[in-house]
């Protein structure tokens, strides 16, 4: 894959190289292949995860819900992988909701295996790492 994409940036690469007095060795991609699971670090500060929740009967009799939930992650998966890394602050940002369906419906459906901190914000949010601790600016 990365030999495909220096392929496809070949000329930007070389418009850089030349434009900048760039050492070429000093461009090379360096990639690690990662395995299927989670890839987060345990204990992260914060993770910022997407979701979906679509109404059941929605779910049910629409082909394309079905469709879009099969590239979206649900609250339940969400909570396995917040599980699994246990960050200081786990936050739903890039929130699909289709049926009636509100963030509070998110939250209670990830809480039922979750218990850690979360929060359900909207795109653009600003956040603030620190020593002790992770806040959502207001």
């Amino acid at each position: 894959m990365m030999a495909g994409l220096e392929k496809a940036y070949a000329w930007d690469i070389k418009t850089r190289i030349n434009d900048q007095s760039l050492n070429p060795a000093n461009l090379k991609p360096q990639a690690t292949d990662m395995k299927e699971g989670v890839v987060y670090e345990k204990g992260a500060d914060l993770i910022i995860h997407s979701v979906v929740s679509i109404a059941a009967k929605l779910l049910k009799k629409s082909k394309i819900m079905r469709s879009i939930l099969s590239h979206h992650s649900e609250p339940e998966d969400t909570a396995w992988v917040f599980n699994a890394v246990k960050p200081k602050l786990a936050v739903y940002s890039h929130i699909v909701l289709y049926g009636r369906q509100k963030p509070a419906d998110v939250m209670k459906r990830a809480c039922k295996s979750y218990a850690g901190p979360l929060m359900v914000r909207k795109d653009l949010l600003k956040i603030d790492i620190g020593k002790e601790a992770v806040t959502i600016a207001k």
